[in-house]
């Protein structure tokens, strides 16, 4: 479960900032790698390693499964808000 989460939030993480400064994308995927490693330095046990993996499933699963969900009722929306003006 982390290894997938970690890999989704890596690249999407890289994309989103690739695409916000309209540069190419190996460069962030590089920079954001150090981040990674410090936050992967907080757990002190085995016990927080469990509860980081928790809350890192349960961002993924905000992010990726929640959010473009919300996402499209929104387009959704306002698309017809705007179909009925013209």
């Amino acid at each position: 479960q982390m290894f997938t989460s970690f890999n989704v939030n890596h690249y999407a993480a890289s994309l989103g900032l690739s695409q916000l400064f309209k540069k190419n994308i190996h460069p962030f995927m590089y920079g954001v790698l150090p981040v990674i490693y410090l936050i992967s330095m907080i757990p002190r046990n085995i016990n927080d390693v469990f509860k980081l993996g928790d809350m890192v499933g349960s961002a993924a699963l905000i992010l990726f499964g929640f959010l473009p969900v919300l996402l499209l009722i929104i387009s959704k929306i306002k698309g017809k808000k705007y179909e009925t003006s013209l």
